[in-house]
């Protein structure tokens, strides 16, 4: 009983180790497509006034240029939010962040292309 109960103890003290992902997301990623199941990107150096994207940071923490809530005609100016990121496993990613629509955290499958694109698709 008493090595059990010290097996248990050791076992609640070990460090978690955190996982990180497989792919490199680091970087500015300008977002080409959407559709309700997955959105594909482009690295950039800038965004235009309406241009989507995200702007991934090696600390944890992402930029997400989503939509601000002012739209001109069909166009929604975009403009930047503060969110978090994590990775479950080697491709699957959470993001968390509390843009024009509320807060909202989401998963998903990453992905990244031979020619640099990289494709978020939902878990």
């Amino acid at each position: 009983m008493f090595l059990f109960f010290i097996l248990l103890l050791s076992l609640g003290c070990q460090k978690q180790e955190s996982i990180e992902g497989g792919v490199d997301i680091t970087g500015q990623w300008l977002q080409t497509s959407r559709n309700q199941i997955q959105a594909n990107y482009v690295p950039t150096s800038r965004f235009g006034n309406f241009d989507y994207g995200l702007i991934f940071f090696d600390n944890g923490t992402y930029i997400d240029r989503s939509e601000s809530g002012i739209c001109i005609g069909a166009d929604c100016l975009t403009e930047n939010f503060n969110g978090s990121y994590r990775w479950l496993s080697a491709d699957v990613i959470e993001l968390t962040v509390d843009n024009y629509h509320g807060l909202s955290t989401r998963e998903y499958v990453v992905e990244k292309k031979s020619g640099g694109e990289l494709v978020l698709r939902v878990k």
